[in-house]
């Protein structure tokens, strides 16, 4: 990876967690964003930083995400957001305090 590229895919990893702070998407998306960032910046960078893969890996595979949701059934559209809600509630805190932890250790950088 070039210094350029790092610089690029820092800021990527930056933003996206102070977008996950701010409420710009759902904690999905937003943890999405930011594991994914990580990512390209080397597994160092997810080992350093497992919450936001350990709440996408624990999102039962049957709750419905994007677009899909828009062809369910109100009744399962329900049932799904219930469980959702139960992983997003376990894991919010711990979102919240490793996207500040993303931005402490990257912004300097």
């Amino acid at each position: 990876m070039t210094p350029e590229q790092k610089i690029a895919r820092t800021r990527r990893a930056v933003a996206a967690a102070r977008a996950l702070i701010s409420q710009e998407h759902g904690l999905v998306h937003a943890s999405k964003r930011v594991s994914d960032a990580l990512d390209y910046l080397g597994d160092d960078m997810s080992t350093m930083f497992p919450t936001f893969r350990r709440f996408l890996d624990r999102i039962p595979l049957a709750v419905p995400l994007g677009e899909g949701r828009l062809l369910c059934t109100e009744e399962l559209l329900l049932e799904s957001d219930a469980k959702l809600a139960r992983v997003e509630a376990e894991f919010r805190a711990s979102l919240l305090l490793e996207s500040q932890a993303v931005i402490k250790a990257l912004a300097a950088t």
